[in-house]
């Protein structure tokens, strides 16, 4: 669908839309914004998941290292995985893990 571009994935949204709540849907609806992850250089349609039982590798992945190296995004998230929520709240958490790691090498200097 993406190699198609974001009008055909849009008409195909539409459709299958129109197809669970009616024709007259379709006036209503109108494209917003679209994304092409395959062809995001940093991204290269990457997607993040956990085989079964595996879910406690989020945290592991999530783990600092050294106070120097801090980790984010949607995969280290525990309980938000896969969402663009998780994703922010895990660069919040980091950027605090960082921070906090920042005063702790200040105190120690004083």
């Amino acid at each position: 669908m993406e190699e198609s571009g974001s009008a055909a994935g849009f008409d195909f949204a539409i459709e299958q839309l129109c197809a669970l709540f009616g024709s007259a849907i379709r006036g209503t609806l109108r494209p917003l914004a679209a994304s092409s992850w395959s062809q995001t250089k940093r991204i290269g349609g990457a997607y993040s998941y956990a085989l079964p039982g595996h879910a406690s590798a989020r945290i592991a992945l999530a783990r600092p290292f050294d106070d120097r190296l801090f980790f984010a995004g949607e995969a280290t998230s525990s309980g938000d995985f896969s969402t663009a929520h998780g994703a922010h709240d895990s660069g919040v958490r980091a950027a605090d893990e960082a921070i906090a790691a920042i005063l702790r090498t200040a105190q120690s200097r004083e």
